[in-house]
């Protein structure tokens, strides 16, 4: 605001500027009650964190909401910083830009409390809510193998699909597991000097279908026969991440797509659901494409124990990112208990079937929109219902994302 004023003496004219007040200097006993009205908007709550640093401060006494799953998609194109994040609690569609720079394409792997890895074009692991990014060395960068002539196919170097962490990227101690399409399981930890990578010499020749850390041990999905491998992790003298030990659990009792089956397998994964490695199985009836899903747990080496219900907790699925997550009591918006919530990071453009959400990226970035058609039609499930999510824009990855508790 500006004031206008004549001298007596010289009738010269002097301008005075008013400043206006900053979001900053908002009262907290304000900042609080506008974060209280926001208890029912997750996407709301995030734009409220990326107000100021002072906003944070004010409500940091408050309870924070449980947060659950957003839909995650990457850049469009290597000059995007630009992700697209959808929130299925309350339909919102919002646009992620890294603090510091572009975060990079290639979805592989993420943590709780907002952390990303992208792979290319170099490996990097970032947080979108608080702009951190872990230092990596060099070789963990690279992705360099460490074994000359390793892996199979016409690949130079791995090429990576996923990338799970032991525990949160930040704490001493963690360790990343790279499932290649032609070097196996590579690991390396986070936060060693020179850090390279390690690769387990008995299983380079396999290919894995998913990936899952239980319990301080690594599980992988063999793909062909049906396996699961459980490998014990541990440190050198040095403090690189080595292979201990792994043993072979037979999965085979638990595979029924076979051609005498009613039915096919789409896809298998491994969760950590309550404290038990869990391998779960997509499937379709031959002939009706709505699918189902069947999960058995490992209760001891020789023994798997089916799963039926959920309880009050939902399972997000993904080929990068998976997470079984409480669902606290109350309406969240399309999420409920007893679900599964899957994507296959893969467009879709054929019709509806089953429960399922399509979105479509508006080519105007200044009015972001989500265009969702819910088809309600659940499978027969074992009692446990599904919505699968796809990408009507084979532009972008896709991977399930849990922001921290804000």
């Amino acid at each position: 605001m500006e004031e206008t004023k004549r001298s007596r003496r010289t009738g010269a004219t002097r301008t005075t500027v008013r400043q206006c007040p900053s979001f900053s200097m908002l009262p907290d006993d304000l900042i609080i009650i506008i974060y209280r009205l926001l208890a029912e908007s997750p996407s709301s709550r995030a734009r409220f964190a990326t107000i100021c640093s002072s906003w944070c401060a004010a409500i940091a006494a408050e309870p924070r909401v449980p947060a659950l799953p957003w839909l995650l998609l990457s850049p469009r194109g290597a000059e995007d910083r630009t992700l697209r994040a959808h929130c299925p609690e309350d339909g919102a569609a919002m646009r992620l830009q890294p603090w510091r720079g572009a975060v990079g394409r290639g979805l592989v792997g993420g943590y709780d409390g907002g952390w990303v890895v992208t792979s290319q074009p170099l490996l990097r692991i970032v947080n979108l809510f608080t702009g951190d990014e872990v230092p990596l060395s060099e070789k963990q960068r690279t992705m360099d193998c460490p074994i000359v002539n390793h892996g199979f196919g016409d690949a130079r170097g791995p090429v990576v699909s996923k990338i799970v962490l032991s525990q949160p990227p930040t704490s001493d101690g963690c360790i990343m597991a790279a499932m290649t399409e032609n070097h196996g399981i590579m690991l390396s930890r986070v936060g060693c000097p020179g850090e390279g990578w390690t690769i387990h010499d008995a299983c380079h020749c396999f290919r894995f279908k998913d990936i899952a850390f239980c319990n301080s041990d690594l599980y992988g999905v063999v793909h062909c026969p049906s396996y699961l491998l459980k490998y014990k992790i541990g440190m050198n003298k040095g403090g690189a991440a080595v292979f201990i030990a792994h043993t072979w659990i037979d999965m085979r009792m638990l595979d029924n797509s076979t051609s005498a089956s009613p039915y096919m397998e789409n896809a298998s994964y491994v969760v950590n659901l309550n404290g038990y490695p869990t391998v779960v199985v997509i499937n379709r009836w031959w002939g009706y494409p709505n699918p189902f899903f069947r999960m058995f747990k490992l209760i001891n080496t020789n023994t798997w124990s089916q799963v039926t219900m959920l309880g009050d907790h939902a399972l997000f699925l993904g080929p990068t990112f998976s997470k079984a997550v409480n669902v606290p009591t109350g309406s969240h918006g399309n999420i409920e208990r007893n679900h599964v919530y899957y994507s296959n990071g893969l467009s879709r453009s054929s019709e509806a079937h089953g429960d399922e959400v399509f979105l479509t990226i508006s080519n105007n970035d200044v009015d972001l929109k989500y265009n969702i058609n819910h088809r309600k039609i659940i499978a027969s499930n074992y009692k446990i219902k599904s919505v699968g999510y796809f990408v009507k824009d084979d532009s972008h990855d896709s991977m399930w994302l849990l922001p921290p508790d804000i």
